[in-house]
């Protein structure tokens, strides 16, 4: 309780906001998406191998190098997450400033 006591409720509202909606995007769009594409791959290389085993094994050599480009990319994609979520509780943090302020200096009616 003492963590949630310290913390700002729209740190806490924002956070676990962000956290729904990332998880939500990836498992419903970017783990499928991958998965597919490397089912197709696969099977492209075995179609391939049929007529021309060079061609296949030059779409498999490609592989490797996509993997290490999307395991590149994902440190980025951290950091800017990171950033994302830092302005957003900014900006959360603003707005319930600012709607405290504005109750306070309104006339009671």
């Amino acid at each position: 309780m003492s963590f949630f006591n310290s913390r700002d409720l729209s740190d806490i509202t924002t956070n676990m906001m962000a956290d729904c909606a990332s998880m939500e995007s990836m498992l419903s769009s970017t783990i499928s998406t991958i998965d597919c594409q490397c089912d197709l791959c696969y099977s492209t290389c075995v179609c391939l191998a049929f007529f021309d085993w060079r061609m296949a094994l030059a779409l498999f050599a490609t592989m490797p190098i996509t993997f290490l480009i999307i395991w590149a990319g994902r440190n980025l994609q951290i950091r800017m997450f990171d950033r994302q979520v830092g302005i957003k509780l900014e900006a959360s943090s603003q707005i319930q400033e600012y709607l405290r302020v504005s109750r306070s200096s309104s006339p009671a009616g």
